[in-house]
């Protein structure tokens, strides 16, 4: 498990290095994408179908993630600005 989570980390590290462009975003996606389906591969020992479902729910975790991140701020700044 540990070994697993230092591909993941180091996968998602070596691509947004590769795509430092604070404008795309693109680094941190793919990543954990990568990350995902080679630490399922090698780590796990899974077959691709394994893998790929695995990529893909770290993609829908990543964006479920986002989303509620995005509502805090929002609530957050709305709270902010109703009492000033």
């Amino acid at each position: 498990m540990l070994l697993a989570g230092g591909i993941f980390l180091l996968f998602t590290l070596c691509v947004c290095a590769l795509t430092r462009d604070a404008r795309r975003p693109g680094g941190m996606i793919t990543g954990s994408l990568l990350g995902a389906l080679v630490g399922e591969l090698l780590v796990a020992k899974s077959d691709i179908w394994t893998a790929i479902k695995a990529a893909i729910g770290t993609f829908i975790g990543f964006l479920i993630g986002t989303i509620g991140k995005l509502i805090c701020c929002g609530f957050m700044l709305y709270e902010l600005i109703k009492h000033l």
